[in-house]
């Protein structure tokens, strides 16, 4: 077992249409969740009160107060379950220029965190570290071994 904390979110990044977001604030009750409420900081409860708190406002308060627990993001530009999810919570299709573009902007906002790596893959796939298509490669592109990234 690690030694310390460790983030790794797996294609999620919290990408979602306004209602998909305004459903689980709702049906999960978060705002009066007890765990939010003690280690969240008041702006931030203020914010989903409102209705207008973003999954990346939890994860950047999470990464400053968490600053020595590496955060690592791993996601697919054109993730198809994300795509499908997205697209079925909002009735309306998503393309996937639309889907990088949202992903990135998500993405960017975790720019300044000095302990927050993205690991943003040219691919369509949903979940990368329970297979072993991630992989290291040499100069050559030759498979050199497992892709284990150093955070542990």
């Amino acid at each position: 077992f690690p030694s310390r904390a460790v983030f790794i979110p797996d294609s999620y990044i919290g990408f979602s249409p306004d209602v998909q977001r305004t459903i689980v604030r709702d049906a999960w009750n978060l705002c009066e969740n007890p765990l939010l409420m003690e280690y969240y900081s008041d702006n931030i409860m203020q914010k989903c009160h409102a209705g207008t708190v973003e999954i990346y406002d939890f994860v950047k308060e999470a990464a400053s107060y968490h600053s020595d627990v590496p955060f690592a993001f791993i996601q697919s530009k054109t993730d198809s379950t994300q795509e499908y999810f997205f697209s079925f919570a909002a009735k309306k299709n998503i393309s996937d220029c639309e889907f990088v573009n949202g992903a990135y902007s998500v993405l960017q906002q975790y720019n300044g965190h000095p302990n927050v790596v993205t690991y943003f893959i040219n691919s369509n796939k949903h979940v990368h570290l329970m297979s072993d298509d991630l992989y290291q490669i040499d100069a050559t592109g030759t498979k050199m071994k497992a892709f284990k990234p150093n955070l542990i």
